[in-house]
């Protein structure tokens, strides 16, 4: 495969999957001002609590297969119908293993009455992105994107029917997407008619071995994932909740040590603004993360298409398309970041309803930190490459050390920017790592001089964004200018190699 090829190939499949990412990421991001316009501050942050507990079950549940099935599905010769059968058995048998220890999810407050629809939610949502994973890894990219757009359709619709005209609150918004999930399957089984790959003689032993000596590494690799982007949510609900209540009986020493929460309970005083207890400061902190999801949003599309590209990609002429792919990548990274942070608050005003307004406060830290972690992703796409799976794993484990460690650190005294500054410096940790143990791999050429000056200026843009100096917006506009110079040059080649 020639050069030039490389580089159409990988732009032409990743506007396919954009068209079906932006309407099943992005769309669904535009629901946000609907659901805070629903629901109340505490039952959107518990119905988010719900979901990200399924996400982080989900791994468990299907033991990471989704990930062997796309890596050898897009492999030359491969056993495609053992690779089908095996991931769904797998799935299937998981949700076995889940449905009888589900008795056990009740333990948690916040899933109390909500079980089944746990159940049913990582069972519809694992069994969808088996059947999603597979026909990506046979390069069906249209119809995945078809999919994408469907999916997204009935979750507005369904949305909208169960939780404005039925009213169901918290079910509601669980339930519309585990039927979107289901139905979504079904259109992928009938139109790819994956039937024909489903066959228990297929899964042989080899196919079994490879396949799991693959993916079952990246489970607590996927569990650490979730730790560091999804962790804070839990530790703000249950730190601050104890905080509040417990703090009046505390000996004053340790109030002091606390801070500013710690003497507003003392004193049985409101909290300040930039504080919220409990489902509340989860509901802040999740408004604050949507807008940075814009830029992680991005960033998966380009992956999607970047896995199934470079895994046809001659290993002879890897390192040269990764450096290449990488500093465009790097560029679009830093200038979105930059544009980010100078948009913060009008974001904020657009996305929720006015009691969400100082979610703004923890955007350019959260931004900062999806930004370390869209250039960690991308290094980590090496280890992929290389099958190197226990990698992904080791560099990930370090971020959620990290990450648990600062929560418990920065919660207490500094409230939703403790888990916004903590989750930041998780994904720097795992860039930095990342940065340098791939290039033990593929030594990818880092274009520093360019880099480093970018990076400087995004974290002065967010830095003079969170002081508000006199100004700021007028200092944003010049930071963000002075990025894209710096970068415009090589977006510009990237489009000459294209055209």
């Amino acid at each position: 495969m020639g050069s030039g090829n490389s580089y159409k190939k990988l732009f032409s499949t990743t506007m396919i999957l954009a068209i079906g990412s932006f309407s099943s990421k992005v769309l669904v991001f535009l629901l946000v001002p609907f659901y805070t316009r629903v629901l109340s501050q505490s039952e959107y942050g518990t119905a988010n609590l719900i979901t990200q507990a399924c996400n982080l079950l989900m791994p468990l549940v299907s033991a990471g297969i989704a990930n062997a099935v796309i890596r050898f599905a897009l492999q030359k010769g491969s056993n495609k119908k053992g690779i089908f059968s095996m991931g769904l058995v797998t799935v299937l048998c998981g949700g076995l293993g889940l449905l009888l220890l589900s008795p056990l999810l009740s333990l948690l407050d916040f899933v109390q009455g909500y079980t089944f629809l746990v159940f049913l939610y990582v069972l519809m949502s694992a069994l969808h992105t088996v059947c999603a994973q597979f026909v990506q890894g046979m390069k069906y990219t249209k119809l995945f994107a078809l999919d994408g757009v469907l999916r997204t359709i009935m979750t507005i619709g369904f949305n909208i029917l169960l939780l404005v005209v039925f009213d169901l609150g918290i079910s509601g918004y669980v339930l519309a997407t585990i039927l979107s999930d289901a139905l979504s399957t079904l259109f992928l089984w009938y139109i790819a008619s994956l039937g024909r790959f489903f066959s228990l003689r297929h899964i042989d032993r080899d196919t079994r071995r490879t396949m799991l000596r693959y993916s079952v590494p990246l489970i607590p690799t996927m569990i650490c994932v979730w730790v560091v982007s999804m962790s804070d949510q839990y530790m703000l609900e249950y730190i601050l909740n104890d905080l509040y209540s417990a703090a009046a009986n505390l000996p004053n020493q340790v109030t002091r040590i606390m801070g500013v929460v710690g003497d507003a309970c003392k004193q049985k005083l409101p909290l300040p603004d930039t504080y919220a207890v409990g489902s509340a400061a989860v509901a802040i902190y999740v408004i604050s993360s949507k807008v940075p999801h814009i830029l992680s949003i991005v960033a998966s599309i380009f992956g999607d298409a970047w896995q199934i590209s470079i895994v046809s990609e001659d290993p002879q002429k890897q390192q040269r398309f990764f450096s290449n792919v990488f500093a465009t990548y790097q560029c679009v990274a830093l200038v979105g970041s930059s544009g980010l942070i100078m948009t913060a608050k009008i974001m904020v005003t657009l996305l929720a309803a006015p009691s969400y307004y100082t979610a703004w406060r923890y955007i350019p830290v959260l931004v900062l930190g999806i930004t370390c972690s869209c250039l960690a992703t991308f290094l980590g796409s090496i280890y992929m490459v290389e099958r190197q799976s226990v990698h992904t794993l080791t560099t990930t484990l370090l971020g959620a050390f990290l990450n648990i460690g600062l929560n418990l650190l920065t919660i207490p005294p500094m409230g939703v920017m403790g888990a916004a500054l903590s989750t930041c410096l998780s994904y720097l940790l795992m860039f930095l790592v990342r940065g340098v143990h791939t290039r033990k791999y593929i030594p990818v050429h880092w274009r520093l001089h360019k880099f480093l000056p970018s990076c400087a200026l995004v974290v002065l843009q967010a830095a003079l964004m969170l002081w508000e100096v006199p100004l700021w917006p007028l200092w944003q506009i010049l930071c963000f200018l002075l990025i894209t110079l710096l970068n415009i040059k090589e977006l510009f080649r990237s489009l000459f190699r294209l055209f």
